[in-house]
């Protein structure tokens, strides 16, 4: 069951990035890569859901560049979790489409505040109520999935949004990503897709749509340009394989 501590009056912002890394859970700054691979850093190995305080406060703190996803991991079946960076997204939920198929939706928590600045550069996120939104700077939507073919296999979305000056909701730099399991890791079959007529695997994206993200990034070309040409070269974003 996903569980998420109260919240205090008020949040102080550390001084320092990367909240979540605890040496003793077996992390430290050289970050573990996953399957071996660079644009995939591994943000944590939490064995229970992370709590909501603890990935707002370290969005909000920065996220060092070490511990960034460039990419969506394929298949990560197991206790990790991923800070996933948004600019190489053409729609946040990508980061559901890592190649383990469908996840079911079992509930949304939003959470307002508003945030400010002390005099010696730091700041403080103030929770306020929903009646309050009005008066937020700042939001954070956590999202609970449950996966169908293993019900002990959960997953876990933090995203959160700022305001900017003509009042949009802007989305921040990274996403929160957390896949775990009660109970222990166990394995998993990845099912077919239900109108499938064959056992094959459902996938929601293609190999190519990775790749093609990982030698431009590769080529130090930027995130913008990335996608531009990917949704270019599959006819527009309609055609593009995200389901």
């Amino acid at each position: 069951m996903d569980c998420d501590d109260a919240f205090p009056k008020e949040w102080k912002l550390p001084d320092e990035p990367d909240l979540l890394l605890d040496t003793a859970a077996g992390l430290t700054m050289v970050p573990h890569l996953f399957e071996d691979d660079p644009l995939i850093p591994v943000y944590g190995k939490e064995e229970q859901p992370c709590d909501t305080k603890s990935i707002v406060l370290a969005i909000c703190a920065g996220v060092n560049e070490n511990f960034s996803s460039k990419i969506v991991p394929s298949q990560p079946i197991g206790d990790y979790s991923f800070m996933v960076e948004t600019k190489y997204l053409a729609s946040w939920k990508d980061v559901l489409s890592d190649d383990l198929g469908v996840w079911h939706p079992i509930g949304t928590k939003t959470y307002y505040f508003r945030r400010t600045f002390d005099a010696d550069g730091g700041s403080t996120l103030h929770p306020i109520s929903k009646d309050q939104k009005n008066e937020a700077d700042l939001q954070a939507k956590r999202y609970l999935y449950n996966y169908p073919n293993e019900k002990s296999f959960k997953g876990i979305v933090v995203k959160t949004l700022t305001k900017s000056e003509d009042d949009e909701w802007k989305i921040s730099p990274h996403i929160y990503v957390q896949y775990y399991f009660e109970g222990g890791v166990k394995e998993i079959v990845v099912p077919p897709h239900g109108n499938a007529k064959t056992n094959t695997p459902f996938v929601r994206t293609k190999d190519s749509t990775k790749e093609k993200i990982r030698t431009e990034t590769k080529s130090g070309k930027k995130s913008k340009a990335i996608v531009s040409s990917i949704l270019k070269e599959q006819g527009g974003i309609l055609q593009v394989k995200i389901i």
